[in-house]
C-alpha cells in the first residue's frame, strides 16, 4: 500500500466571534435628558419648583446608570457622570433661585408694612404719587372687600413691585399650588385692582436677562412672551425691547 502521497488534515482553528459591542446606559441617556430640562427651567419662578423635582429623579436615573456601567452591563459613563453633575447644578440653581425670591418678598412685606403705618398720617397736601398710594391702601382696607382678596391684592402688589411680574404671570404665582393657593376669584380681584404698569414691568425684566445673561433682544422677546417664561403680552415685550 502506498503511503507517499497521504497528507493529514490539520482541523482548522475555530476562528473567534468579534465582541458584540454594549449599548449605552438608558438610565444615563433619561438622567442626561432630564437634567438639562432642569437646568433650563431652573431660574424660573413656579415652575422651577418642578424643575427640582426633575433634578432628584434625574439624579437617580444617573447613579442607576453609573451602576450598571460599573457592573459592566452597559457603557456610557461619561453621559451617566454628566447627567449627576448637571443635576446637581440643577438643584443648587433652583435653591439659589428660591432664597432669592423668598428674601425679595420678606423685604417686599416688610417695606408694605411700614407703608401702610406711613399712610396713615398722611395728610391731602401730599404730591400725587403719594396720593395713589394711599389710595391703594385705602381700598385694601375696605370693610367690604373680604379679607381673602385684600391678601391677595397685596401679594400682587408685591409680585409686581419686586420682582416686575406679568399680569399673567402674576395670576399663576396666587393660584399656584406651589405659590399662593388663592382662590380664582380672589386672584383675579387683585389682578383688576393692582397698580402696575406691564410695560414698565416687562422692561425691568429685559434688563435683567440682559445684564444677567447676556442675551440677545430676539431672545429676550420670546422669554418675556412665552407661556413657560414672564407670560407678558406681545405689546408689552415690544415695548420693552423697543426700549433697551
Amino acid at each position: 500500500m502506498n503511503n507517499q502521497n497521504w497528507n493529514p488534515q490539520h482541523p482548522q482553528p475555530a476562528q473567534q466571534m468579534p465582541p458584540i459591542p454594549q449599548s449605552k446606559s438608558g438610565m444615563a441617556i433619561a438622567g442626561f435628558v432630564l437634567g438639562i430640562i432642569a437646568l433650563l427651567t431652573s431660574f424660573l419662578p413656579i415652575i422651577n419648583n418642578f424643575s427640582f423635582f426633575l433634578a432628584i429623579l434625574g439624579m437617580i436615573f444617573g447613579i442607576v446608570g453609573m451602576v450598571g456601567i460599573m457592573k459592566g452591563k452597559k457603557s456610557g459613563k461619561g453621559l451617566a457622570i454628566a447627567a449627576i453633575a448637571i443635576c446637581v447644578v440643577s438643584g443648587v440653581v433652583v435653591l439659589g433661585t428660591q432664597s432669592m425670591y423668598s428674601g425679595a418678598l420678606d423685604s417686599a412685606t416688610s417695606s408694605a408694612t411700614t407703608t401702610s403705618t406711613s399712610a396713615s398720617s398722611v395728610t391731602n397736601t401730599e404730591s400725587t404719587s403719594a396720593s395713589d398710594s394711599a389710595s391703594g391702601t385705602s381700598s385694601a382696607a375696605d370693610p367690604s372687600v373680604s379679607a381673602e382678596y385684600r391678601n391677595a391684592l397685596a401679594k400682587a402688589q408685591q409680585y409686581s413691585d419686586m420682582m416686575h411680574m406679568s399680569k399673567q404671570g402674576i395670576y399663576d404665582q396666587l393660584t399656584s399650588e406651589y405659590g399662593e393657593k388663592f382662590p380664582a376669584d380672589a386672584a383675579q380681584y387683585a389682578i383688576d385692582n393692582v397698580e402696575a404698569d406691564w410695560n414698565a414691568n416687562a422692561l425691568e425684566k429685559a434688563k435683567l436677562y440682559q445684564d444677567q445673561g447676556s442675551m440677545s433682544k430676539s431672545a429676550i422677546h420670546d422669554q418675556l412672551t412665552s407661556q413657560y417664561g414672564e407670560q407678558f403680552t406681545e405689546s408689552e415685550a415690544d415695548y420693552a425691547i423697543a426700549n433697551l
